[in-house]
């Protein structure tokens, strides 16, 4: 599976962080934002859908099997870090530290609905990082869904920015 569609497939958070925030927190979610997070939904139809490289697994259990084929792996070969490689772990996360501190910070100053959509700028640096970096190539119904998923929550975004004004 492309990085691309292993990353927007993993943001649909915010579509959950919505329907959550409703049953927890009783905020109330328009008609016509429920009609952008179904939009995101058929972009991810989309991208699943035509990624023919794509498995469930890759995309629901990474995670869990590279935590712990990792820390299994680490524990028999581990080897200490050199200067750079150290330089890159402590920035990674120093930024890792402030990046999870100011996310925190902004759920619990906005409604849950509005902030979750912001991670999925993830999605737009990562299809850059694999088109430049990767050289990985993607077909149309990719880029619609990815579009799909990212116009969807903006535009929720924005209509409750518009109406709170």
């Amino acid at each position: 599976m492309s990085i691309g569609s292993a990353v927007t497939l993993r943001y649909i958070s915010p579509i959950f962080a919505a329907i959550l925030a409703v049953v927890f927190l009783k905020e109330v979610i328009k008609p016509i934002q429920w009609f952008f997070f179904l939009m995101a939904f058929v972009g991810v139809f989309l991208i699943k859908s035509y990624d023919p490289s794509g498995s469930d697994f890759v995309v629901h259990y990474f995670m869990l099997v590279a935590t712990t084929l990792g820390g299994l792996g680490s524990f028999f070969t581990w080897k200490s870090p050199t200067n750079f490689d150290l330089l890159l772990l402590l920035t990674l996360g120093i930024f890792g530290f402030f990046g999870q501190l100011f996310m925190t910070k902004a759920f619990q100053n906005a409604e849950a609905h509005m902030v979750a959509p912001f991670k999925y700028v993830e999605v737009l640096f990562t299809l850059l990082f694999g088109v430049f970096v990767l050289s990985e190539t993607y077909d149309f119904f990719h880029l619609l869904g990815a579009f799909l998923v990212i116009a969807g929550l903006v535009m929720n975004v924005l209509y409750k920015t518009k109406k709170k004004s």
